[in-house]
Protein backbone atom coordinates (compact mmCIF):
# COMPACT_ATOMS: atom_id res chain seq x y z
CA UNK A 1 0.00 0.00 0.00
CA UNK A 2 1.22 3.32 -1.12
CA UNK A 3 0.15 6.07 2.00
CA UNK A 4 -0.18 9.47 0.41
CA UNK A 5 -0.32 12.32 3.24
CA UNK A 6 -1.08 16.08 2.17
CA UNK A 7 -0.04 19.20 3.82
CA UNK A 8 -1.59 22.13 6.09
CA UNK A 9 -4.66 23.81 4.67
CA UNK A 10 -5.19 21.33 2.13
CA UNK A 11 -7.06 18.14 1.58
CA UNK A 12 -6.11 14.50 -0.50
CA UNK A 13 -7.58 15.94 -3.54
CA UNK A 14 -3.88 17.26 -3.42
CA UNK A 15 -2.88 14.30 -4.77
CA UNK A 16 -5.94 13.26 -7.57
CA UNK A 17 -3.31 14.27 -10.66
CA UNK A 18 -0.46 12.14 -9.06
CA UNK A 19 -2.58 9.31 -8.38
CA UNK A 20 -3.81 9.47 -12.58
CA UNK A 21 -0.45 9.03 -13.27
CA UNK A 22 0.22 6.31 -10.90
CA UNK A 23 -0.56 2.53 -12.25
CA UNK A 24 -3.84 1.32 -11.70
CA UNK A 25 -2.90 -1.86 -9.92
CA UNK A 26 -0.73 -0.17 -7.71
CA UNK A 27 -2.63 -0.21 -4.11
CA UNK A 28 -2.83 3.88 -3.07
CA UNK A 29 -4.35 5.24 -0.41
CA UNK A 30 -4.49 9.07 0.85
CA UNK A 31 -4.95 9.84 4.49
CA UNK A 32 -6.95 13.25 5.29
CA UNK A 33 -5.54 15.03 8.13
CA UNK A 34 -9.08 16.28 9.02
CA UNK A 35 -8.90 20.33 8.08
CA UNK A 36 -12.22 20.67 6.27
CA UNK A 37 -13.65 17.77 7.99
CA UNK A 38 -13.44 14.07 9.18
CA UNK A 39 -9.59 12.66 9.52
CA UNK A 40 -8.68 9.48 8.51
CA UNK A 41 -6.44 6.92 9.69
CA UNK A 42 -3.61 5.55 8.38
CA UNK A 43 -3.39 1.94 7.50
CA UNK A 44 -1.88 -0.77 9.02
CA UNK A 45 1.74 -0.31 9.46
CA UNK A 46 2.37 -4.11 8.29
CA UNK A 47 0.83 -2.67 4.94
CA UNK A 48 2.11 0.25 4.08
CA UNK A 49 4.53 0.12 1.26
CA UNK A 50 5.63 3.30 1.12
CA UNK A 51 5.09 6.42 2.77
CA UNK A 52 4.79 9.98 0.86
CA UNK A 53 4.36 12.91 2.90
CA UNK A 54 3.55 16.70 1.10
CA UNK A 55 4.72 19.73 2.97
CA UNK A 56 3.51 19.31 6.90
CA UNK A 57 2.55 15.78 5.79
CA UNK A 58 6.00 14.93 5.87
CA UNK A 59 6.59 15.65 9.78
CA UNK A 60 3.28 14.00 10.83
CA UNK A 61 4.50 10.82 8.68
CA UNK A 62 7.55 10.69 10.90
CA UNK A 63 5.61 10.82 13.79
CA UNK A 64 3.55 8.07 13.06
CA UNK A 65 5.65 6.09 11.63
CA UNK A 66 8.84 3.16 12.67
CA UNK A 67 11.85 4.02 10.56
CA UNK A 68 11.56 0.53 8.80
CA UNK A 69 8.52 2.56 6.78
CA UNK A 70 10.62 4.11 3.07
CA UNK A 71 9.63 7.78 2.76
CA UNK A 72 9.30 9.86 -0.11
CA UNK A 73 9.52 13.57 1.17
CA UNK A 74 7.53 15.96 -1.16
CA UNK A 75 8.13 20.12 -0.55
CA UNK A 76 8.78 18.47 2.67
CA UNK A 77 10.99 19.25 6.21
CA UNK A 78 11.50 17.75 9.43
CA UNK A 79 11.58 20.98 11.02
CA UNK A 80 9.78 23.92 9.91
CA UNK A 81 10.76 26.88 11.69
CA UNK A 82 14.16 28.10 12.03
CA UNK A 83 15.86 27.84 15.68
CA UNK A 84 18.10 25.10 17.06
CA UNK A 85 20.34 24.45 14.57
CA UNK A 86 18.27 25.47 11.72
CA UNK A 87 18.46 28.55 9.98
CA UNK A 88 17.29 28.04 6.78
CA UNK A 89 13.31 28.10 8.22
CA UNK A 90 10.25 29.84 8.73
CA UNK A 91 11.00 32.77 12.13
CA UNK A 92 8.43 30.88 14.90
CA UNK A 93 6.68 34.41 14.99
CA UNK A 94 5.67 34.20 11.68
CA UNK A 95 3.38 31.03 12.30
CA UNK A 96 2.41 32.43 16.04
CA UNK A 97 1.04 35.32 13.90
CA UNK A 98 -1.17 32.49 12.01
CA UNK A 99 -2.36 31.00 15.10
CA UNK A 100 -3.30 34.41 16.31
CA UNK A 101 -5.21 35.47 13.36
CA UNK A 102 -6.63 31.75 12.70
CA UNK A 103 -9.43 32.16 15.53
CA UNK A 104 -11.02 35.74 14.04
CA UNK A 105 -10.01 35.42 10.65
CA UNK A 106 -9.58 31.88 9.42
CA UNK A 107 -10.72 32.24 5.64
CA UNK A 108 -8.09 35.10 5.51
CA UNK A 109 -5.63 33.24 7.05
CA UNK A 110 -6.08 30.04 4.55
CA UNK A 111 -6.37 32.40 1.23
CA UNK A 112 -3.13 34.19 2.06
CA UNK A 113 -1.37 31.24 2.63
CA UNK A 114 -2.97 29.55 -0.33
CA UNK A 115 -1.80 31.79 -2.20
CA UNK A 116 1.69 31.95 -0.93
CA UNK A 117 1.45 28.37 -2.32
CA UNK A 118 0.46 29.55 -5.62
CA UNK A 119 -3.53 28.45 -5.54
CA UNK A 120 -6.45 31.11 -5.25
CA UNK A 121 -9.32 28.25 -4.84
CA UNK A 122 -10.88 27.56 -1.64
CA UNK A 123 -12.13 24.12 -0.36
CA UNK A 124 -15.79 23.53 -0.66
CA UNK A 125 -15.92 22.11 2.83
CA UNK A 126 -15.71 24.85 6.03
CA UNK A 127 -12.65 24.80 7.39
CA UNK A 128 -11.57 22.93 11.03
CA UNK A 129 -10.59 25.91 13.52
CA UNK A 130 -9.38 23.35 15.94
CA UNK A 131 -7.37 21.15 13.18
CA UNK A 132 -5.71 24.00 11.73
CA UNK A 133 -4.72 25.54 14.65
CA UNK A 134 -3.31 22.13 16.01
CA UNK A 135 -1.24 21.84 12.74
CA UNK A 136 -0.29 25.16 12.97
CA UNK A 137 1.27 24.58 16.42
CA UNK A 138 3.38 21.59 15.35
CA UNK A 139 4.25 23.58 12.69
CA UNK A 140 5.71 26.02 15.07
CA UNK A 141 7.20 23.88 17.22
CA UNK A 142 7.86 20.28 16.07
CA UNK A 143 10.78 18.76 15.18
CA UNK A 144 11.48 15.39 13.79
CA UNK A 145 14.82 15.58 12.75
CA UNK A 146 16.04 12.99 15.09
CA UNK A 147 13.02 10.59 13.53
CA UNK A 148 14.15 11.40 10.18
CA UNK A 149 18.01 10.40 10.51
CA UNK A 150 17.22 7.08 11.73
CA UNK A 151 14.73 6.37 8.60
CA UNK A 152 16.14 3.73 6.81
CA UNK A 153 15.11 4.76 3.50
CA UNK A 154 14.31 8.45 2.63
CA UNK A 155 13.87 10.63 -1.29
CA UNK A 156 13.38 13.95 -1.22
CA UNK A 157 12.31 15.87 -3.98
CA UNK A 158 12.05 20.27 -3.84
CA UNK A 159 12.36 23.32 -5.33
CA UNK A 160 14.32 26.12 -6.06
CA UNK A 161 11.44 28.76 -6.03
CA UNK A 162 9.61 26.92 -3.01
CA UNK A 163 8.44 30.07 -1.11
CA UNK A 164 6.74 27.84 1.94
CA UNK A 165 10.34 25.29 2.29
CA UNK A 166 12.86 27.07 0.65
CA UNK A 167 15.80 25.49 -0.87
CA UNK A 168 17.72 26.28 2.06
CA UNK A 169 15.44 24.12 4.13
CA UNK A 170 15.93 21.34 2.20
CA UNK A 171 19.87 21.61 1.69
CA UNK A 172 19.78 21.75 5.37
CA UNK A 173 17.21 18.78 5.54
CA UNK A 174 18.39 16.10 3.67
CA UNK A 175 21.42 14.68 2.41
CA UNK A 176 22.39 15.50 -0.93
CA UNK A 177 22.39 11.32 -2.08
CA UNK A 178 18.66 11.65 -0.83
CA UNK A 179 17.93 14.78 -2.08
CA UNK A 180 16.33 15.99 -5.77
CA UNK A 181 16.26 20.12 -6.27
CA UNK A 182 14.37 20.78 -9.38
CA UNK A 183 14.75 24.12 -10.66
CA UNK A 184 10.60 25.22 -11.07
CA UNK A 185 7.57 24.08 -9.38
CA UNK A 186 6.97 26.20 -6.32
CA UNK A 187 5.59 24.33 -2.79
CA UNK A 188 3.05 22.21 -4.69
CA UNK A 189 4.78 19.87 -6.69
CA UNK A 190 1.68 17.81 -6.34
CA UNK A 191 -0.73 19.95 -8.36
CA UNK A 192 2.44 21.37 -10.58
CA UNK A 193 4.29 18.40 -11.65
CA UNK A 194 2.47 15.29 -10.68
CA UNK A 195 3.87 13.03 -13.22
CA UNK A 196 7.45 13.97 -11.67
CA UNK A 197 5.61 12.77 -7.88
CA UNK A 198 4.28 9.73 -9.69
CA UNK A 199 7.85 9.20 -11.44
CA UNK A 200 9.70 9.34 -7.71
CA UNK A 201 6.47 7.22 -5.88
CA UNK A 202 7.27 4.65 -8.97
CA UNK A 203 10.71 4.31 -8.62
CA UNK A 204 10.85 3.73 -4.59
CA UNK A 205 8.58 1.03 -5.26
CA UNK A 206 10.91 -0.57 -7.73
Amino acid sequence: MIVLVHGWSFTPAVWDGVRACLPANLPVTAVDLGFYGTPSALPPIEEIRLAVGHSYGVMWLLRQLPPSVPLLSVNGFARFCSGDGQSGGTPVRMVERMISRLGNDPMGVLDSFRARCGVTTRENAPPDSAALTAGLRALADDDQRSALRTRQTVRALACADDEIAPATLSLETFPPEQLTLLPAGGHLLPLSQPARVAEAIQSMVR
